[in-house]
């Protein structure tokens, strides 16, 4: 396998957290969260209602009345609950800071395939990613720290394979649903010349830690008009449990087709200014 660079938080040499922001405390040397928090909440609570309302839509369905009930099903779906959710949630990533206020305790287990000394997370992205996701719960998640990237996040193909299966072991020795997080990627070819069909090393490795895990969610990377891998695993339909993006350019970026599950259907939304 090649050992081609991954770059997670911008191009080579440039500072981390390029392409993505998030509040540092001088202070206390941390990043404590992500920055524009209003923001990213309406953002997703406009997702999930658009995805509430389609599921609900059919014979007899009233919009008006759903529309009135949106704010106390909103309120519902986001009441953080004591228990832990059963599942457990792998985080790929540049690791995750245990000390931060909001994800003490909840990191169960994991381990550090770079070459720093610990699973602490010295760029922020896997942090962000994980408060961006217990967020969106509501209940307490347990999360598993699977450090495949450093502090200029950067990791190679063979270390997203090895953290891949890593997670695989931990579902098939503790019998638990594992749902994963990739939210980088790598841009694999064939021959040298074209883009992955699905069957490189990387994708492979997906394929197989889905028979094993609840699902996978993949990102499809920072370049327009490519898409990483595993995410290629997921719209060649290489696993029904595989949820990725393509992607398609900087104005519209991470959205394209998304493969799904067998048997949902993906029913693209139009984008308003609202």
């Amino acid at each position: 396998m090649d050992e081609r660079i991954v770059e997670i938080a911008g191009d080579e040499g440039s500072s981390p957290g390029r392409y993505m922001r998030y509040v540092f405390d001088d202070d206390t040397g941390t990043y404590l969260r992500p920055a524009d928090t209003e923001q990213m909440l309406a953002f997703r609570e406009r997702g999930v209602k658009m995805a509430y309302m389609q599921a609900q839509a059919g014979a007899g369905f009233d919009a008006d009345a759903s529309e009135a009930a949106w704010p106390g099903i909103w309120r519902e779906l986001t009441r953080k609950r004591q228990e832990p959710t059963p599942e457990y949630f792998a985080i790929l990533d540049t690791g995750l800071l245990s000390r931060h206020p909001l994800l003490r305790g909840l990191i169960v287990d994991g381990t550090n395939l770079t070459t720093e000394p610990d699973g602490e997370d010295t760029n922020g992205h896997g942090t962000m990613v994980a408060l961006i996701l217990a967020d969106g719960l509501t209940r307490r998640p347990r999360l598993l720290n699977v450090k495949v990237a450093d502090g200029n996040g950067r990791a190679t193909p063979r270390d997203l394979v090895k953290g891949i299966e890593w997670v695989r072991d931990f579902a098939r020795k503790t019998s638990s649903p594992v749902c994963v997080n990739i939210s980088l990627g790598c841009y694999s070819r064939r021959w040298g010349l074209f883009a992955c069909d699905g069957t490189c090393d990387l994708c492979e490795a997906a394929v197989a830690a889905a028979r094993d895990v609840r699902m996978l969610t993949v990102a499809a990377g920072n370049e327009p008009n490519k898409t990483t891998c595993p995410a290629m695993a997921g719209l060649r339909g290489r696993a029904g449990n595989i949820f990725a993006v393509a992607q398609l350019g900087w104005d519209r970026s991470g959205v394209g087709t998304v493969a799904m599950p067998v048997g949902m259907q993906w029913v693209p939304c139009e984008e308003t200014d609202e």
